[in-house]
């Protein structure tokens, strides 16, 4: 049985926190013992991943990714986007992308909105799983 204790997130450390009963009376733990739950998911959403180098922070609590829309000279466009969950080196993210737009993935602390740039696409993913159009 589970009893959540707060219905309210903490700012600092953003935990929620919760009383377990457990059943298993071989356990020996004492009032106040620090457990860890890993608690598994899978949440079926619309989105990309990014590498994390090519998100920067915006405001209430979106972020953006500069685009291009293809190769050659363009001009960079910032596109907001809901983070929806982050692992070590990458986010999955949903927002104002379309098929068309390839992210930049490097260099975007050079880079502002709206700057004209020579855009190429990299040689080689960072990973198989990232994909240089939005669409895939």
């Amino acid at each position: 049985m589970i009893w959540i204790s707060s219905l309210q997130r903490k700012l600092n450390t953003r935990t929620v926190d919760v009383i377990f009963t457990l059943a298993d009376d071989d356990l020996t733990l004492l009032a106040g013992d620090l457990l860890a739950l890993n608690y598994h998911t899978d949440v079926e959403s619309a989105g990309i991943w990014v590498p994390k180098q090519a998100l920067n922070s915006s405001i209430r609590g979106l972020f953006t990714l500069l685009t291009v829309l293809e190769e050659g000279q363009q001009h960079v466009v910032n596109k907001a986007v809901e983070v929806l969950y982050f692992d070590a080196d990458r986010g999955y993210v949903r927002g104002a992308l379309s098929e068309q737009d390839y992210i930049v993935v490097n260099g975007t602390h050079r880079l502002a909105a709206d700057q004209l740039v020579l855009a190429k696409r990299a040689v080689a993913p960072l990973r198989p799983d990232h994909a240089e159009r939005v669409g895939g």
